[in-house]
């Protein structure tokens, strides 16, 4: 029986992560597999809408698959969670900044 919110065993999830490290593309898949789902419902909840959302997690994903050198331990959820925040948070503000440089000029281009 698993931990309420956990999708893999801790030392099969630092097995998996290990072997991505080392370019095992397969192991990677197996994290995506155990966390898509969790991953997608928080872009989905910030952006509303599904397509987007799947973009997010995409993106969130390859970001994730290239940074792994760069991830200390402690929670691979919690690490992969706040990769699709940020990629989220920036998704979002892109048309804030278009609708800002649109408008300084007094055209709407």
């Amino acid at each position: 029986c698993q931990p309420p919110g956990r999708s893999m065993e801790t030392t099969q999830e630092q097995a998996l992560i290990e072997r991505s490290r080392g370019g095992d593309v397969q192991a990677f898949n197996l994290l995506v597999e155990a966390y898509q789902d969790q991953v997608y419902s928080v872009a989905l909840r910030m952006v509303r809408s599904h397509a987007p959302a799947e973009d997010l997690v995409q993106e969130a994903f390859i970001s994730a698959f290239r940074s792994l050198r760069q991830y200390r331990g402690g929670s691979f959820r919690a690490w992969l969670l706040r990769i699709v925040r940020n990629a989220t948070y920036d998704w979002l503000r892109q048309p804030q900044r278009r609708r800002v440089q649109e408008g300084s000029n007094g055209c709407l281009a």
